[in-house]
């Protein structure tokens, strides 16, 4: 099983890169949490957050369809979901 890596795993991992430095895992936590919310008010902005060598965040839209559900048909409404999609460069590196 792979292992999980939380935003306090991330964050030490970052400081480790930063050895002798004034900044803290609490200061990166931060950071980290600043950068979260900025993805989240891109995509609710309808905007496309794109990291060219890495991955590319965007919203698409569902259009309105019928599912069955227990034998009854419901309609779902349409509406704009969150995607994500990763660069060539780095699926290459990770096969």
């Amino acid at each position: 099983m792979e292992k999980l890596v939380n935003k306090s795993e991330i964050s030490k991992r970052i400081l480790e890169h930063w050895e002798g430095s004034n900044i803290n895992k609490g200061q990166i936590e931060q950071v980290l949490e600043l950068f979260l919310k900025e993805i989240d008010k891109v995509l609710m902005n309808n905007e496309k957050l794109d990291f060219k060598s890495h991955f590319s965040f965007f919203t698409v839209q569902q259009e309105a369809k019928k599912q069955k559900v227990f034998g009854k048909e419901i309609e779902v409404p349409a509406k704009r979901v969150p995607k994500v999609k990763f660069s060539r460069i780095l699926k290459d590196q990770i096969k």
